[in-house]
């Protein structure tokens, strides 16, 4: 599926998700969230994908919530990521980061695959 401000791909059981509103940070919007809940569920469903990578195009990975974008005094639904979960496999998160200060990568292999 094409969005428009995310790219996703997948080359070698990796799934790629870029935030790609490099002209605010990448702040979140409803239009984006929807399009990252997709993308997830898709990963989650494809059976090659043994991996989920989340990053930022631009300068930034993510400044949050685009305020310019929410309705003022409106009361916001919280998002809830959509579960990455197959059956009978073993949950371990894996972190990376770096002495650094700077973004920290995070990588989540997706249950059940090895």
């Amino acid at each position: 599926m094409a969005y428009q401000f995310l790219t996703y791909h997948v080359q070698e059981g990796v799934a790629t998700l870029t935030l790609n509103r490099p002209d605010v940070y990448n702040a979140l919007n409803d239009e984006i969230t929807f399009e990252m809940q997709d993308a997830l569920k898709s990963a989650a469903k494809d059976e090659a994908v043994r991996v989920v990578v989340l990053t930022g195009a631009g300068k930034a990975f993510c400044a949050g919530q685009d305020l310019k974008a929410a309705p003022a005094g409106a009361r916001r639904t919280p998002w809830i990521m959509p579960p990455m979960h197959r059956p009978s496999a073993p949950q371990t998160p894996l972190l990376h980061s770096s002495s650094r200060a700077q973004a920290v990568p995070v990588a989540r292999p997706l249950p059940g695959a090895s």
